[in-house]
């Protein structure tokens, strides 16, 4: 399953872009990276509340998470945000 276990936000977002959105969720990449963070570089973000909900170390893997967080997760999320 590629979701970790729900978290506050760590750090300050400002070394964050938002590289993909919907309504409930936002996938961010880490501006710097490399040798100088020690985290995972992509995150999946539960929008309204900040929570991190999954993290990945590549963009593909990310990418992949997303797609199983808007199938599995999307539909009732956009219901509830209504």
């Amino acid at each position: 399953m590629p979701l970790c276990k729900p978290r506050s936000l760590d750090g300050a977002s400002m070394f964050w872009t938002t590289i993909i959105e919907s309504q409930c969720f936002e996938v961010q990449e880490h501006k710097i990276g490399g040798p100088f963070w020690f985290g995972e570089p992509y995150r999946i973000l539960l929008k309204n509340s900040r929570i991190v909900i999954a993290t990945a170390p590549t963009k593909p893997e990310i990418e992949k998470d997303w797609i199983y967080v808007i199938q599995n997760f999307y539909s009732v999320c956009s219901t509830a945000a209504v």
